[in-house]
């Protein structure tokens, strides 16, 4: 099985709002996902985390974009629900640190229940897992360490 690599709301934005020349490290692990070397996890959090600019600027293309992507009609997407199992381990992890805020925590409670290895985000302060990588996509040097690591 692939390893699985949980994607925040960020790396959606940057990968579909984000006007970038050549090829960015976002595309780079896109490609990876749609060939099945891992597998994407978020969680139904980043859905309402995504929306939000889009609604308020009136860009249906936009919205319509980030459906078809969640719906996993763009890349094979695993969306994980914010059960009470989610919510009951994010409480833990806000109390380990106090500084994240409840979203992360959910999303790093996801990431761990979902059983991924990595956890992409640019967001730097959510790099607090000892046993999940932290990679900013927007750093080669992670991603291509990422990648070498890969069966």
């Amino acid at each position: 099985m692939a390893p699985s690599v949980y994607l925040d709301a960020n790396f959606f934005i940057r990968l579909l709002e984000s006007a970038t020349e050549g090829i960015s490290a976002h595309d780079r692990l896109w490609d990876i996902i749609e060939t099945g070397r891992v597998r994407a996890v978020t969680s139904w959090l980043s859905y309402g985390e995504v929306l939000v600019q889009p609604l308020r600027d009136a860009s249906e293309g936009l919205v319509l974009a980030y459906e078809d992507l969640f719906a996993g009609r763009m890349l094979p997407l695993a969306c994980v629900g914010v059960s009470e199992q989610i919510l009951r381990a994010a409480a833990v992890l806000r109390a380990r640190w106090p500084a994240l805020k409840l979203p992360d925590t959910i999303h790093l409670a996801s990431a761990e229940n979902a059983g991924c290895t990595a956890f992409v985000t640019g967001d730097r302060k959510l790099g607090v897992l000892d046993h999940v990588r932290f990679i900013d996509p927007d750093s080669r040097h992670d991603l291509d360490r990422f990648l070498t690591a890969l069966p």
